[in-house]
């Protein structure tokens, strides 16, 4: 649990110094994990967290091609979580997937493609079961 406590921490030093090309390089360190529970906590229990933070932060920086590129890689990771653990933080799950959703919407609208961002407002919309 350290080890992810202080690579948050990185993040957010290296986001306060304005150090952009490191930040995205410790994002890209962080995708692959060396320690094991590091590994289960990335894939197994919160999975698409880091991908989310990564397109957030590429939609930032203007590079939306990539950063839709990882948040559809991210819902691809919620989506297909393990059975097993399923039960593990459903409703942080439930509020990253609706997060990541709210992210591809703001990065297809960026690119122009509205019409894909408005199918998935309306798959948002229905997952908090207002009629769209």
């Amino acid at each position: 649990m350290r080890s992810i406590t202080k690579s948050s921490q990185r993040r957010y030093v290296l986001e306060i110094e304005g150090r952009w090309k490191d930040l995205d390089e410790h994002f890209e360190r962080t995708a692959r994990p060396c320690r094991p529970f590091v590994w289960l906590h990335q894939k197994c229990l919160l999975p698409g967290n880091e991908e989310t933070q990564h397109a957030l932060f590429l939609f930032k920086q203007g590079r939306l091609e990539d950063a839709l590129e990882k948040a559809d890689r991210a819902i691809r990771q919620m989506e297909h979580k393990p059975l097993i653990f399923k039960g593990f933080y459903r409703s942080r799950n439930l509020k990253m997937l609706d997060g990541v959703l709210n992210a591809r919407i703001l990065i297809l609208t960026g690119l122009g493609r509205c019409d894909e961002a408005r199918e998935v407002a309306a798959r948002v919309q229905r997952g908090k079961g207002v009629a769209p």
